[in-house]
């Protein structure tokens, strides 16, 4: 199975353990539901409102995913090695982003982190290399930032990416991992 299309199923908490000891929920990609699955491509209900923790954890083949604007919550590691990950888009409604999140995506060329954005966690974007990043929220808005979203990328890129923000919010970024950036 390397494609995945969920767009018209509907998730529903009930049933065995898809993993042991993780049982489904209403509307949530769960904790290690496609952990180590080989798949290329993955289209979510609109229905889902968070996708859990490790849930696509070493999917290394996995190249594309929609994620609704249903998803408020991206959990912990969510997408930790997925290194081909390439078409990735956060929606606008998406408030959290969890900690080391997007982890050692080789080949993710922009992001766009959306104005919704009210909590970033710690290497959220470890390992990642991106070559531009388009920051929509305003620092009224994105109230946590933790330190080193961008910890350990492949390439620096707080000294290679070009980083896009919000006209006038270079000062209120300024204190944050956003300010380190060189090429703003």
């Amino acid at each position: 199975l390397e494609i995945l299309d969920m767009s018209n199923a509907t998730i529903v908490a009930g049933g065995d353990a898809y993993v042991e000891n993780y049982y489904t929920e209403d509307d949530v990609i769960g904790d290690y539901m496609f952990a180590r699955v080989g798949l290329k491509e993955v289209i979510l209900p609109s229905t889902v409102a968070r996708i859990g923790e490790h849930a696509f954890l070493e999917c290394k083949s996995l190249e594309s995913i929609n994620i609704p604007s249903s998803v408020k919550e991206i959990g912990v590691s969510a997408f930790w090695d997925a290194y081909a990950l390439k078409y990735f888009t956060l929606p606008e409604g998406l408030e959290v982003i969890g900690e080391v999140s997007l982890g050692s995506s080789e080949v993710l060329e922009s992001l766009v982190i959306p104005s919704t954005v009210k909590y970033i966690g710690a290497n959220a974007f470890t390992f990642a290399s991106i070559g531009e990043i388009h920051l929509k929220a305003l620092p009224e808005t994105l109230t946590e930032i933790h330190e080193n979203i961008f910890g350990y990328c492949q390439t620096n890129v707080y000294d290679e990416a070009i980083l896009y923000i919000p006209k006038g919010t270079l000062d209120a970024y300024s204190g944050t991992d956003f300010g380190r950036f060189k090429n703003i």
